[in-house]
């Protein structure tokens, strides 16, 4: 989920009972909030937990090391916010660095992830191909050890 991604689940909420809806169809909820180390996303992510309390969501946060190293999330791993998350049963994954250069060509050319990694209608060069399916080896891997967040 995007940042202020929240409020847009909300609104449905409030014009159509979405997620009460989802909930008597016994459909899941996972909800990922992408973070960075800076303040913002720690109140983003605390908005994300008030909006959707009441509500059976699970909650995993994806600590985005393009901007610094697990280590630096220090505002994020010291308050309430994550305290209250982890008690509510979130789940804290890491998403790898991806180069520069590799991750501009991918937006460049509008290719998802999955598509620039292969050969056949990807990144035209190795390099760049092999560094984004390391990167999607990696962000699976978080994703498996997630204690079965994502259901996998």
């Amino acid at each position: 989920m995007a940042a202020g991604g929240s409020q847009i689940l909300m609104r449905l909420q409030d014009d159509s009972l979405f997620l009460s809806s989802a909930q008597e169809m016994d459909y899941d909820f996972i909800i990922v909030s992408v973070i960075s180390p800076i303040k913002d996303s720690v109140n983003m992510l605390k908005e994300t937990m008030d909006s959707t309390e009441g509500h059976f969501v699970q909650h995993v946060a994806v600590k985005n090391l393009k901007f610094g190293r697990d280590d630096a999330f220090e505002l994020f791993d010291s308050s309430r916010t994550k305290e209250r998350f982890e008690k509510a049963g979130g789940v804290v994954i890491t998403m790898r660095d991806l180069m520069d250069r590799t991750y501009g060509a991918s937006d460049r050319e509008n290719l998802p992830f999955s598509t620039a990694a292969k050969k056949a209608g990807g990144l035209p060069i190795q390099g760049d191909r092999n560094r984004v399916r390391q990167w999607l080896i990696c962000l699976r891997e978080q994703m498996a050890a997630a204690n079965g967040a994502f259901g996998l």
